[in-house]
């Protein structure tokens, strides 16, 4: 069985190949950033650029900045999430205080 962030990191590197250094990534811990990053590495086989990694338990500066500029970006954001895993979903449910 393959792990979650395996197909985490083989689907956003199909998808951006090279370019995923632009891409930011939040995860609950740093161990699972640690993880996004080794699974990623296996699957380029090459050195690459890391995307951002941000951990929520160690970074809420960072997550609460993204959280604000993001509320803006929110409906790319579920369109994106919808088209790569085929899951229906939408931000209205989101709240923006």
């Amino acid at each position: 069985m393959t792990p979650f962030l395996h197909r985490v990191a083989q689907t956003f590197y199909s998808r951006f190949g090279n370019e995923l250094y632009k891409q930011t990534f939040v995860f609950p811990n740093k161990r699972a950033g640690v993880f996004f990053q080794k699974y990623l590495a296996e699957i380029a086989g090459k050195p690459i650029f890391s995307p951002r990694i941000i951990s929520l338990s160690e970074n809420r500066e960072s997550f609460l900045m993204i959280s604000y500029i993001g509320a803006k970006y929110c409906s790319t954001i579920s369109t994106m999430w919808t088209k790569t895993w085929q899951m229906p979903g939408n931000c209205s449910e989101t709240s923006t205080t």
